[in-house]
């Protein structure tokens, strides 16, 4: 398991519209699995082994997905009261916490949602100049704050890989130019609010790690710059959004000799 975050971050008052925003995507992250759901019986199962997680902490362990240790995205409180069901009480979540089973589940539901947060982000292709940018950051901030977000490792890093990958296999894919490049300044906004977000005596101890992670982003916009030119596929918007990709990306790189 990666680790939760590259540095500390400052514990952070979360805005009211993105802890709306996330609970609504959370929503409809939930309904299907809910549905899914199959409250295990005792039946056939022997005595004293546990049966399995009740609907109701089922639920739970799901929204654990919104409780965060560095921010106030969403107390156990709030979590009992709007989204459990007023049966569950806060002193009975903080039970289920110290279970191995339950606390797998959580992990596992963490990672989960905010991968499906990332598919939403980069469901609004082109949103640089789209819109939509304003919900599109919301929704970028709000998950650099998620226990289930990782710096180093999250669906933004496989789907770039892909992409990648299908576009050196076949360069006459236009569209992958543009999914690739949504991608890419998605992260790099990711990557920003992040760096904004650490601690000042942090920014120096994550330098080299984000270093790592941004060097070969670098190379997959010069290698994007470089075969889009030759297919004419980069529009005056292409070139503009690369143009920010290239500049802000090398200052993140150099952030903590800047700012400390």
């Amino acid at each position: 398991m990666p680790r939760r975050k590259v540095a500390k971050l400052r514990r952070k008052l979360v805005p009211e519209i993105f802890r709306e925003e996330l609970r609504r995507q959370f929503k409809v992250f939930i309904e299907p699995l809910m549905e899914a759901y199959v409250e295990p019986t005792r039946t056939g199962t022997r005595r004293g082994q546990p049966v399995g997680m009740s609907r109701e902490k089922y639920l739970c362990a799901q929204a654990m997905a919104l409780h965060s240790e560095i921010s106030e995205l969403y107390p156990l409180s709030e979590i009992c009261a709007f989204i459990c069901g007023s049966n569950t009480s806060v002193e009975m979540v903080r039970k289920w916490r110290t279970e191995s089973h339950f606390k797998q589940v959580a992990r596992q539901a963490a990672r989960a949602f905010a991968s499906f947060i990332i598919d939403e982000i980069l469901r609004s292709e082109n949103y640089y100049t789209h819109e939509k940018y304003h919900r599109v950051m919301i929704l970028i901030e709000s998950l650099v704050l998620l226990p289930g977000f990782f710096l180093t490792d999250n669906k933004f890093i496989w789907v770039m890989r892909v992409l990648d990958d299908e576009i050196r296999h076949n360069p006459q894919d236009k569209e992958n130019y543009s999914k690739l490049l949504n991608c890419i300044t998605a992260y790099r906004d990711v990557l920003r609010i992040y760096m904004d977000m650490l601690q000042d005596n942090e920014r120096e101890a994550c330098e080299d790690e984000v270093d790592n992670i941004v060097r070969p982003i670098l190379n997959k916009v010069d290698f994007l710059v470089e075969e889009a030119w030759k297919k004419d596929f980069i529009t005056d918007d292409m070139a503009t959004a690369i143009g920010a990709i290239q500049m802000s990306l090398t200052f993140i790189m150099s952030y903590s000799k800047v700012v400390i």
